[in-house]
């Protein structure tokens, strides 16, 4: 027994700290999906909903018009920054404003369309929104090989 006892303490100390991890970091290390950072940060439109497909196969940032009163200035050129945060992608990224008619029903106000014209995803229009869409507008392209 004495000549195994240094290898079981070297087994223990290799094998503990993985037992360890598994059992404390479980429900944090993106084993349980429900509990992962991969879910989209907007809100995925229950309908159907297309806009004009872009020519150029870009992914598109939209908003409604309504929601950039009364200072609209200030929501394009939030949308403008919106676009040149997303860095290396900010290429493929086209800004348009919807129609009043599409979405009237909708209380959120910044949208993210495919390159094929489906409206995606939905965003409260002020700098949180933003903030939101800059991720899921990231994540998307990395994952749409643009």
């Amino acid at each position: 027994m004495k000549k195994r006892l240094p290898l079981l303490i070297m087994f223990f100390v290799l094998a503990a700290p993985f037992a360890a991890s598994v059992v404390i970091l479980d429900d944090r290390a993106g084993l349980h999906p429900s509990n992962s950072d991969t879910r989209a940060k907007g809100n995925w439109l229950s309908e159907s909903h297309f806009v004009t497909p872009s020519q150029n196969n870009h992914w598109k940032l939209l908003w409604r018009k309504q929601d950039c009163q009364p200072n609209c200035d200030d929501f394009v050129n939030l949308m403008r920054r919106l676009k040149m945060a997303t860095g290396k992608y900010q290429d493929s990224v086209e800004l348009e404003s919807l129609p009043s008619d599409i979405l009237k029903q909708k209380s959120q106000g910044i949208f993210i369309a495919d390159p094929k014209g489906l409206l995606l995803l939905s965003y409260s229009a002020d700098d949180d929104g933003a903030y939101k869409a800059l991720k899921d507008i990231k994540v998307l392209m990395k994952h749409s090989g643009v």
